[in-house]
């Protein structure tokens, strides 16, 4: 990385080298991307006013990423320069990019709305704010979006960069069926990826993303079990579902029950067996597949929506690094503090720490506790766990102690009295394997568990 400015671009200087954006701070070295946070100031990437950082590289790291949210064939080099000329007109006006701000931009640059909602959904929120960050640092400089460069963003797509990104998503098959809308809210809608027509209905996996209820996709859900799962003749879908900062609990919980729903409303038409649902997912998701498998189930025959008329209780739990309670007061009792003074908590309920013991914090959390509703209906349920079963001291981590495996024995614990069958396999069970070794350990666990329970041989003649 060295000091002196490309060719062509001029040096950045005076009042606007103060230019400060609470986005996440961007720093070049070999065209490689260090995302630290929080960042506080695009001058930090600036030497004596001329840039300090491989243009080119921002310019294609910005154009991938466009491309990538938007996932669609849309002029993506207009939008790029409308982006990049939106947010210099914001540095220009006032010499600063507030947070505010550079969440914003995207939103005013990247018209129609369906291109913002598209690019929302299908980024992470370290995707986005990299995003943001990138177009902000930019605009900062004029000719960073010329013509030229963008000319040669486009011929770069052939690059080894782009071969990367390409090799990495060809391993996960394309959806029968995408972005399908499920709900009203946004953040409702799914991928569908249909098993072979056998000419009898297939059982139907349901990934709900984790993320602590803060951040995640549909489009998260592992190559590895969708290829597992459609090569064993089982349909598997992803489902997106309003995060926490969008709308705090119950909203997530009952747009996954709404999804479990239309996907029982709507079976018949991709040759779906509706007696046959088997929820999974990581961390929060798997949290929401055990609290709809718990909680009273949503059906409404009396509702002129249709979709209500349907069973929002999956037949089957298969899930991984999953929480059995989300009560703060509850997980106290059994692990350190490290485990419920989390962020994710507070805001997925707007409950601030200090409040968690008031009666109507308490009632909040009860309501959302899967162990506290457990009975006879709950389904057979295999919950799989990466972290060891340790005694769980104040050393442990945040990520370990929020997804220690004694969410799972509790749980087990609490359903051996109804005759419920629940097996908890750790990392006990695979003592030498690596964590990826256990992901796919947990792949295998999973397809045999639905495979026990629903043979490869019988199914429902359509």
């Amino acid at each position: 990385m060295n000091g002196t400015a490309p060719t062509g671009v001029r040096p950045y200087s005076g009042a606007a080298t103060h230019v400060r954006a609470k986005v996440w701070e961007v720093r070049m070295a070999s065209a490689r991307i260090t995302l630290l946070w929080p960042g506080t100031a695009i001058s930090a990437v600036l030497t004596r006013g001329r840039p300090a950082m491989n243009l080119e590289a921002v310019n294609r790291e910005v154009y991938l990423l466009l491309k990538e949210g938007i996932n669609v064939s849309v002029p993506v080099h207009g939008l790029f320069r409308r982006a990049c000329r939106c947010v210099r007109r914001s540095v220009e006006s006032d010499h600063r990019v507030r947070d505010s701000a550079g969440r914003a931009l995207i939103h005013r640059v990247l018209v129609p709305q369906w291109a913002v909602t598209r690019i929302k959904a299908n980024m992470t929120t370290e995707k986005w704010m990299r995003l943001v960050s990138l177009v902000a640092v930019l605009a900062a400089l004029p000719v960073a979006a010329t013509p030229e460069n963008l000319a040669k963003v486009e011929a770069d797509e052939n690059s080894e960069t782009s071969r990367t990104v390409a090799s990495k998503r060809s391993t996960k098959p394309e959806p029968d069926v995408r972005d399908f809308r499920y709900g009203p809210h946004f953040g409702n809608d799914f991928d569908l990826y249909l098993a072979p027509d056998t000419g009898k209905r297939t059982p139907l996996l349901v990934w709900i993303h984790g993320g602590a209820f803060l951040h995640g996709t549909k489009a998260d859900v592992s190559s590895s079990l969708v290829r597992a799962c459609l090569s064993n003749g089982i349909s598997i879908a992803s489902i997106n579902y309003r995060l926490s900062q969008q709308a705090p609990f119950p909203a997530p919980f009952h747009d996954a029950a709404r999804a479990v729903q239309y996907l029982r409303f709507d079976a018949g038409r991709w040759n779906i067996d509706a007696t046959k649902i088997c929820l999974a997912g990581s961390s929060a998701g798997g949290g929401i597949s055990l609290w709809l498998a718990c909680t009273p189930d949503r059906i409404n025959r009396k509702s002129t929506d249709l979709v209500e008329h349907y069973s929002s209780r999956p037949n089957l739990i298969a899930c991984s690094q999953t929480q059995s309670s989300y009560d703060p007061n509850w997980i106290k009792q059994y692990l350190p503090p490290s485990a419920y003074e989390q962020r994710a908590f507070v805001m997925l309920f707007r409950v601030p720490v200090d409040q968690q013991t008031e009666p109507w914090a308490r009632k909040q959390f009860s309501q959302c506790s899967a162990i506290e509703q457990v009975g006879p209906h709950v389904p057979p349920t295999m919950l799989f766990y990466y972290y060891a079963d340790t005694y769980p001291t104040d050393k442990l981590s945040g990520s370990h102690a929020v997804h220690h495996p004694l969410f799972g024995k509790k749980f087990a614990e609490a359903c051996a009295p109804f005759g419920v069958e629940v097996k908890v396999v750790g990392k006990e069970d695979y003592p030498d394997a690596s964590e990826s070794a256990l992901k796919s350990a947990y792949i295998d666990r999973t397809i045999d568990f639905i495979r026990r329970h629903w043979p490869a041989d019988k199914g429902v003649v359509r």
